[in-house]
């Protein structure tokens, strides 16, 4: 699986953290929202499995590399 199924917002923060020395450091994320749906008392949280196999299969290959590298 690419690597770049992802958006270059999210490229660009953990190069940053990489720069800063945070790459053996554990991370956390959340996934929120703001406001539940109109007349919805609870929200149903699906695919976690399928997210954490992707990151934990996540790589880049060395065309996707260069090509990240080519960007400004």
């Amino acid at each position: 699986m690419t690597g770049l199924l992802t958006d270059l917002y999210q490229l660009t923060m953990a190069a940053g953290y990489f720069e800063a020395g945070k790459a053996q450091q554990i991370a956390s994320f959340e996934l929120f929202f703001r406001h539940l749906p109109r007349y919805r008392n609870y929200v149903l949280s699906a695919g976690l499995e399928q997210v954490v196999e992707y990151l934990t299969n996540l790589r880049f290959t060395e065309e996707e590399v260069s090509y990240l590298r080519s960007l400004p």
